[in-house]
């Protein structure tokens, strides 16, 4: 082999590898190896296959230079264990013995193919096109790994954000689908522990009192949660987070996740989804209590409507009836018949009357203007003013007042309007000839004036509506006769006025029972 030169290698090459050398022969090995350090190319020579394959793993050589044959294997099959343990290794095969035979036994394990003797200056750049060959190849296996992680990366965070935003699907669905606040908590408090992977969840509604408190209103998956929690100062469970939920400024409650597994951005999402889905549930069940709220309006306008122009227009038919015949044809009357039509008219006009004056009443309650002036009076006298001024009609009143009662504490004409509705109540709801029963007590509190008729009872399920303004049970039962459904709903107004109350029971055998509830004299209502 001739005497190595410098082929002026470029410094940067020094960072390509080094060079292993494996051949039989010390002298040709450290020959290459001089050779090759001219150009500043680290290399290293072993003389046998078993030495070469030992030193791979540690000098990691960017190009091994392989003689043909080697003492203790064929440089073929050498080559072919060092490209399975670093593929991208560029190999050098040189031999003495060219042969077609042994160029094809190497050509799959083999980069370059030279005869000896080698001319340095091939050598040399056989070894710099072989190093750079092996950078090319590192480099892109490095970058094909990079891909595949950048790609595994990729499906997983895909992967994850589409498991969040399927999680934030279930929350819009949970929405969507639940008919009522309570339901909605409950539907929140699930999809939130799914959507954020946590262990538990609790969900704490604002409950509305203006005093920052929330009241817990859903759970999943925890059982040892406080049952409120405080704005400003939220006691919660261990390894949990707590998310304020906020929706268009407005607090309206916590979230609580035990251990979730999802970042905090995406928490925060999961709190603002969960936020705007409590809070239109809120606005959509206020509107359905407006709707409910309008319907009942419109449902008591149209009844009032109704009752009030049939219960005006019938006396008011009376009244010009009666008239138009005492103008027409009162001449040709006795003064009896003229008497009677006179006393019609009169009892018209006062059933008139009355109508107008509960209409009144009724209105100053609804406007705060109703007033009444207590002080003391004595019960036996205003159940007197009530059956002197009531009619007995078809029905028989039984009165029992035991003497020595206290005095009440009352409005005396505004407790005779009270008792002459409850006596007329009964009246027209008790059938012909029943007895109704009026009867008073004490029991050491306050003075109890009751009520008892012995009619059909009310159904259990006009109760709520009893006492509400333009309300009446219709029953088969009922002998009616007029009014506007105002007479129990200004009473109870009155009696609460005189700081007593009005209270209705079924009665054994049949029949209710109204009772007024009023304190003493001795011990007025502030």
């Amino acid at each position: 082999m001739t005497r190595p030169v410098d082929h002026g290698v470029d410094p940067g090459d020094l960072d390509l590898g080094a060079v292993l050398i494996v051949d039989d022969d010390p002298a040709m090995g450290e020959t290459i190896v001089d050779i090759l350090s001219l150009g500043r190319v680290p290399a290293e020579s072993v003389t046998t296959g078993l030495a070469a394959m030992a030193r791979q793993p540690e000098l990691h050589p960017a190009v091994a230079v392989v003689d043909y044959r080697l003492p203790d294997m064929a440089g073929v099959d050498l080559c072919a264990s060092l490209k399975e343990t670093d593929p991208d290794l560029s190999i050098i095969l040189l031999t003495g013995y060219a042969s077609l035979e042994s160029a094809i036994a190497a050509v799959p394990h083999i980069d370059e193919y030279l005869t000896k003797p080698v001319h340095p200056d091939d050598l040399a750049r056989a070894v710099t096109v072989g190093r750079e060959r092996c950078l090319l190849r590192r480099d892109r296996r490095a970058l094909v790994a990079r891909v595949q992680r950048a790609n595994t990366d990729l499906a997983t965070s895909v992967n994850l954000r589409s498991n969040e935003l399927a999680g934030l699907i279930a929350m819009v669905d949970a929405g969507a689908s639940a008919p009522d606040l309570a339901a909605l908590a409950g539907s929140l408090a699930v999809a939130a522990g799914v959507a954020s992977r946590a262990d538990g969840t609790a969900l704490y509604l604002d409950d509305g009192a203006q005093g920052g408190v929330a009241l817990l209103a859903g759970t999943s998956g925890v059982a040892d949660v406080p049952r409120r929690l405080y704005r400003h100062r939220p006691t919660t469970l261990d390894d949990a987070v707590t998310l304020p939920l906020e929706a268009a400024g407005e607090w309206v409650g916590y979230l609580v996740l035990r251990s979730p597994r999802a970042n905090d951005m995406y928490l925060q999402a999961l709190a603002s989804q969960t936020a705007v889905a409590i809070q239109n549930m809120v606005r959509l069940e206020r509107e359905r209590e407006t709707v409910e709220r309008i319907s009942e309006l419109s449902r008591l306008k149209s009844s009032f409507l109704a009752g009030v122009s049939h219960e005006l227009r019938t006396p008011l038919s009376a009244m010009y009836g009666f008239s138009q015949l005492l103008a027409t044809d009162g001449e040709a009357l006795g003064p009896e018949q003229r008497s009677d039509l006179t006393w019609r008219i009169v009892r018209q006009a006062e059933r008139l009357w009355k109508l107008i004056e509960d209409l009144l009443d009724a209105s100053r309650m609804e406007f705060g203007g109703f007033r009444v002036t207590p002080g003391t009076v004595w019960l036996p006298e205003v159940m007197a003013r009530v059956l002197e001024d009531f009619p007995q009609g078809t029905a028989q009143l039984s009165v029992s007042i035991p003497d020595g009662l206290p005095a009440v504490w009352a409005d005396d004409a505004r407790l005779v309007q009270v008792l002459s509705n409850l006596v007329h109540n009964a009246q027209k709801y008790s059938p012909p000839g029943e007895r109704i029963d009026i009867g008073a007590r004490w029991d050491g509190a306050s003075v109890i004036t009751a009520v008892a008729d012995r009619g059909p009872g009310i159904d259990p399920a006009f109760l709520p509506r009893l006492f509400d303004p333009f309300s009446q049970e219709d029953s088969e039962h009922t002998s009616r006769d007029g009014g506007l459904g105002l007479g129990l709903y200004i009473s109870r107004g009155l009696v609460e006025a005189m700081g007593g109350t009005l209270s209705v029971e079924g009665r054994d055998g049949g029949g209710t029972t109204f009772a007024v509830h009023l304190q003493p004299a001795e011990s007025p209502n502030p």
